[in-house]
C-alpha cells in the first residue's frame, strides 16, 4: 500500500511540473532522453558567379566545440530554454531532456543575437548553425548533426592598376548598409595602395556602393577633374556569400569614349563613360 502511494505521489509531481511548463529532475521519472551532438563548422562561402571559395587565412573559424549552444523546446507547454557556454560542456549524464521536440543552435558569439542583429564591419564574421524538429524519446540518446557556417554577407571593393593609374589623384568609395553603417575604402596620390578588406554585413538587407575618383593632373595650370559614380546597389544579398566589386578602366584614348567597367566576381554588371560626365553632378 505504501509503495502504491509513493508511486502515485511521484506521478502527481511529474504531471504537475509538466503542466507548469517546468522540467522535473531526472530522479522523479524516466521520461528523459539525451543528445549525441556532432558539431562542425564550414570555412567556405559562395561567390555568386563562381564556385565556393575558402575564407582567407586571417579569418578565425571557430572550433565547433567552443561555440555557444542553445537548446529550446518547441513542444507547447514545455518551457525549456538553456544555454551552454561551449558545445563541449554538454554532459549526457546531467543534461537530460524531457520527452518532446527541441531545436538546437550553435553560434560564435557569447550571447544570442541572430543574424539580423549581428555587428557589421571588417573582420566580424559570425557563424551559426540550427537544427529543429529534434525528437527526444525517453531513455534514448538521439544523434544530432549540426553544421555551422558563416551567416554574414561579405563585400569587397577592388580597383585595378589601370583604374588607379587613370584616377591617379585618389578615390574614395563608401559601402552603406541598411543598418546605416558606412565603411570606406580609399587611396591617395601619395599612397595608391588599397587594403584587401572584407566587410561583413547583414544578409537579406540592401546595400549600396558610392564613390568618387580624381583624374590625373592635366597640366600645371589646370586642376584635375573629380567624377562621382552612380550608386551600385545590391537589393537582396545572400548569406554566406562573397560579393567582390572591381572597378576597372578601359578604352581611354581610343576612338570611342573610355569607360569604367564594374564587375561582380568577375562578371560585368555596369559600365560608365568617363570621357564625359558620369552624372549631372560629377564635377565637384
Amino acid at each position: 500500500m505504501k509503495r502504491m502511494l509513493a508511486i502515485g505521489a511521484a506521478a502527481a509531481l511529474l504531471l504537475g511540473a509538466c503542466s507548469k511548463g517546468e522540467v522535473p529532475p531526472p530522479e522523479e521519472g524516466e521520461a528523459y532522453g539525451t543528445l549525441a551532438i556532432d558539431a562542425s563548422c564550414v570555412a567556405a562561402v559562395d561567390a555568386v558567379t563562381r564556385a565556393r571559395v575558402e575564407l582567407p587565412d586571417h579569418v578565425a573559424v571557430p572550433d565547433p566545440q567552443d561555440m555557444t549552444m542553445r537548446i529550446s523546446s518547441t513542444t507547447p507547454g514545455l518551457n525549456y530554454n538553456r544555454v551552454w557556454a561551449r558545445v563541449g560542456n554538454y554532459d549526457v549524464r546531467k543534461d537530460q531532456l524531457l520527452e518532446g521536440e527541441y531545436s538546437l543552435e550553435i553560434y560564435s558569439t557569447k550571447t544570442w543575437q541572430g543574424v539580423d542583429q549581428i555587428e557589421e564591419g571588417a573582420d566580424k564574421p559570425y557563424f551559426e548553425g540550427t537544427v529543429s524538429g529534434i525528437a527526444i524519446v525517453r531513455r534514448t540518446q538521439t544523434p544530432v548533426t549540426v553544421r555551422a557556417a558563416l551567416a554574414n554577407t561579405i563585400v569587397r571593393i577592388e580597383f585595378t592598376d589601370s583604374f588607379r593609374s587613370y584616377f591617379a589623384n585618389g578615390a574614395t568609395f563608401t559601402l552603406k548598409t541598411a543598418a546605416e553603417n558606412e565603411f570606406t575604402v580609399s587611396y591617395t596620390a601619395d599612397d595608391p595602395a588599397v587594403a584587401d578588406t572584407w566587410w561583413y554585413v547583414r544578409p537579406g538587407k540592401p546595400f549600396t556602393i558610392t564613390g568618387r575618383a580624381t583624374k590625373q593632373t592635366p597640366s600645371a595650370t589646370a586642376d584635375p577633374e573629380t567624377v562621382r559614380f552612380n550608386p551600385v546597389e545590391n537589393a537582396a544579398p545572400q548569406p554566406a556569400t562573397l560579393y567582390t566589386y572591381r572597378f576597372d578602366i578601359s578604352g581611354v584614348g581610343s576612338t570611342g569614349p573610355g569607360g569604367v567597367t564594374i564587375t561582380l566576381n568577375g562578371e560585368p554588371v555596369d559600365t560608365e563613360v568617363v570621357d564625359e560626365e558620369l552624372n549631372p553632378d560629377s564635377k565637384l
